[in-house]
């Protein structure tokens, strides 16, 4: 590439920046710097770009209930609190986001096999909120899961995270992984 086409080309990516970036990621890219340059590479050198992988910055350390007001949902279920769904990771991290679709129902135990054989683990919580804050319209085109967050009800049965809608209402549900999921779902995944 020519110095001339470079500077064209960084032109062009510095006016195609968002401009609803939020302050506190703009500074985590700006204090590493080397993770920003990690995931531009991933994004503008690879070959094929897998249009279900979502790049994020997920906040471990976010309370439960800010990463939810930060997507901004019409719904909630109460039970979807930092008690209930405790995190077992810290800090700031680079996370891509594999949204798994595999066009028929099938359980969780196939599903979690599945992810497994792909080099992948289901997404947990944080991870989740994250991927809904950043892109809130996902949602609406299908049920987005997160299995690796899991209640365990007094009651026996299990529930895990999941993004969804109802009509036009962006939703933060619990479903039951006793089932078997829909067609439509796509389960979010981190690369192990």
């Amino acid at each position: 590439m020519s110095v001339g086409q470079f500077r064209e080309f960084a032109g062009v990516v510095l006016r195609s920046l968002p401009d609803d970036l939020n302050p506190q990621e703009a500074q985590g890219w700006v204090e590493n710097a080397e993770a920003l340059r990690k995931v531009l590479r991933s994004v503008l050198v690879s070959k094929t770009v897998n249009p279900n992988v979502y790049h994020l910055t997920v906040n471990y350390d976010q309370p439960v209930a800010d990463a939810i007001a930060a997507g901004k949902y019409d719904w909630v279920n109460s039970d979807i609190t930092q008690k209930n769904f405790p995190t077992k990771r810290s800090g700031q991290a680079e996370v891509e986001i594999e949204l798994v679709h595999f066009n028929r129902a099938v359980s969780t135990k196939e599903v979690l096999v599945e992810l497994d054989k792909r080099g992948l683990r289901p997404a947990e919580l944080h991870e989740l909120l994250s991927l809904g804050a950043k892109y809130p319209e996902l949602q609406r085109e299908f049920p987005i899961i997160g299995l690796a967050s899991v209640l365990q009800r007094s009651y026996g049965s299990r529930s895990c995270p999941c993004l969804g809608r109802y009509g036009s209402e962006r939703r933060l549900a619990l479903d039951w992984l006793e089932i078997d999921w829909g067609v439509y779902c796509r389960f979010a995944a981190v690369r192990k």
